[in-house]
């Protein structure tokens, strides 16, 4: 699931809605709007003046709060839903089952250069992080690292000598790599291990949800695993070889 968060810019007459016409959208009541509002599970309006106003992201959260409604949630575990999922936490997290996952950090554009030592952050340096899928940005130009461990890994190859350039340049061969092994062992999750997820008429529907985690929670750590061993054994053979050709 996929949940943006309301631009931090002044938003046009395009996507400037007043309460009344962010609750006719949803198919909803002002006064649902209000109450999701003042519970925290929407987020506050941007305010000009006396004026308050909701932009697309808060029709998007909105729709997603009746769904899961309509699924059976709490409000208040719809919150913790919906704000886990905005900061990259994993369904087990979520549930308090299995590891945390990825670090996200928020980075001002001189905090982030400080953690890319080296490596003047031009405009084209950006489009090549971005493209990495390392970072994205912010409608308040706030920069958003996806997972702060790639920057922890960047730092101690540097640390060696390795260039930030030749850093990058790995870290795309190595994604594009283990973005298969992700989808073969999806394919495995699929074909042998999913639960059944449609609850039964008067279940709890985060049951499913907490049985799909957990086994997604044992499954996770087997692949990791065994990606470990397969490469540990390659990594064996190359120096192998390097040795055996060194003078």
């Amino acid at each position: 699931m996929s949940v943006s968060t309301p631009s931090a810019t002044s938003p046009g007459p395009a996507d400037a809605l007043s309460v009344d016409e962010l609750a006719r959208a949803a198919g909803t009541l002002t006064s649902t709007v209000r109450m999701y509002q003042s519970r925290g599970v929407l987020p506050p309006p941007r305010r000009s003046g006396r004026r308050a106003f909701y932009g697309p992201a808060h029709l998007d959260r909105l729709r997603r709060i009746d769904e899961l409604r309509r699924q059976g949630f709490s409000l208040a575990g719809i919150k913790k839903l919906l704000d886990a999922y905005e900061t990259g936490a994993t369904l087990g997290a979520v549930l308090g089952i299995g590891p945390v996952g990825p670090r996200r950090l928020v980075l001002s554009a001189p905090q982030l250069a400080a953690r890319f030592p080296g490596l003047g952050l031009t405009p084209e340096v950006m489009v090549d992080v971005m493209a990495a899928g390392l970072v994205v940005v912010r409608d308040d130009a706030k920069y958003v690292v996806l997972d702060a461990r790639v920057l922890d890994l960047a730092s101690a190859l540097g640390t060696l000598g390795v260039p930030p350039e030749r850093v990058m340049t790995e870290w795309r061969a190595v994604r594009s790599i283990t973005d298969e092994v992700a989808l073969r062992f999806a394919a495995v999750f699929d074909d042998h291990l999913r639960p059944p997820f449609a609850p039964r008429p008067g279940d709890d529907p985060a049951v499913a949800l907490a049985q799909a985690s957990a086994t997604l929670d044992r499954l996770m750590p087997l692949a990791k695993a065994m990606v470990d061993v397969a490469l540990d054994a390659a990594l064996t053979r190359t120096v192998d070889r390097l040795v055996a050709g060194a003078p």
